[in-house]
């Protein structure tokens, strides 16, 4: 979700290879392999050396690695190198917990995983995260502390009162991050 920091630049050539100065080609970029969706101006039309340079291209999806193709009518295309796309800038908290159909009374594991935009698991350690609940139950510690991998954990003792009692646990850290489990209900 992030302009290239290097944008591509593409050079016309003839079938031996030789540059070609011809402007007005309008070339045309793709992702060819990897997935996800490819943003920003996804044309660039050649100068009066052929040469056709993108300003704004991105892609937005899963981490892992891409290439791109180019291509322009009448004219045989290009792949780029591969680009190896990362996690975004942490925006939000993955939370799940170990059991969605507790006994009342009893411990769930609640994790949180920091994320980016697009859900990809951002590695980002000593970021405090705080809990929050509805409908009753407790919390082991009220704060927990992101590791290495990006993940705060907790325990959670859900409410004692009589079941069916449903359950969200928020997890936030102070800044816009945050994020809630999916409803779970004791039985």
């Amino acid at each position: 979700g992030v302009a290239f920091v290097q944008q591509p630049v593409v050079q016309l050539r003839d079938a031996s290879g030789n540059a070609v100065s011809q402007s007005g080609v309008v070339v045309t970029a793709a992702i060819a392999t990897g997935g996800g969706t490819l943003g920003g101006a996804l044309t660039a039309t050649s100068n009066a050396s052929g040469v056709a340079t993108f300003t704004n291209l991105m892609i937005t999806g899963t981490v892992g690695a891409r290439t791109l193709s180019f291509s322009a009518t009448g004219l045989t295309g290009a792949t780029s190198n591969a680009i190896d796309i990362t996690a975004g800038t942490p925006t939000k908290y993955l939370v799940s917990v170990s059991n969605s159909n507790p006994v009342a009374g009893t411990d769930v594991t609640v994790t949180a995983q920091l994320a980016d935009a697009n859900d990809n698991p951002v590695a980002t350690s000593g970021i405090v995260v705080t809990w929050s609940s509805t409908n009753g139950g407790t919390f082991s510690s009220p704060t927990s502390t992101t590791d290495g991998s990006g993940i705060a954990t907790v325990t959670f003792t859900t409410s004692a009162a009589a079941p069916p009692v449903v359950h969200t646990v928020t997890a936030t850290d102070g800044s816009s991050r945050t994020g809630t489990s999916a409803a779970f209900t004791t039985q």
